[in-house]
């Protein structure tokens, strides 16, 4: 899916081929300076810390920053768990954002072991937030499509 490295709060760089492990990823495209990413992020981190620990699945923050430090002090603020682009990786970033990107954050894209878009919080043009992506992937641990 991704190469390179990716930043863990947890294990610090870490080669990107770890997300290939995973049976599903949710790609997160966020900003610090974003009123809405902010309110979603807690019910993000709510999420990825009750089932993470049980299920095979990662996030990924694709940061939407203008700059590397409001980056950072956002994943510090919020204490974010998962994982992240660097935020000097534009290749990657960009590339992420072509493959899987909306020109709206918060936006979150979930992709199954292949890449595969199998949710997304975005349909038809409107946000439609990410209470449905997440119902998608709990759906998808209980063998329901």
């Amino acid at each position: 899916m991704l190469h390179g490295t990716v930043y863990h709060r947890d294990h610090g760089p870490t080669p990107a081929t770890y997300l290939d492990t995973k049976d599903h990823v949710l790609l997160y495209f966020a900003a610090s300076w974003c009123a809405a990413c902010q309110q979603v992020t807690p019910l993000l981190i709510q999420f990825y810390t009750a089932y993470a620990p049980h299920q095979n699945f990662e996030m990924l923050l694709v940061p939407e920053d203008r700059s590397a430090e409001a980056m950072q002090a956002y994943i510090q603020r919020a204490a974010l768990p998962w994982a992240s682009v660097p935020f000097h990786d534009g290749q990657a970033r960009r590339q992420l954002q072509a493959w899987y990107g909306t020109d709206t954050i918060p936006y979150l894209v979930l992709l199954d072991q292949r890449g595969r878009v199998l949710a997304s919080s975005v349909r038809d043009g409107a946000n439609v937030g990410p209470l449905p992506v997440l119902a998608a992937l709990r759906h998808r641990w209980q063998g329901r499509p």
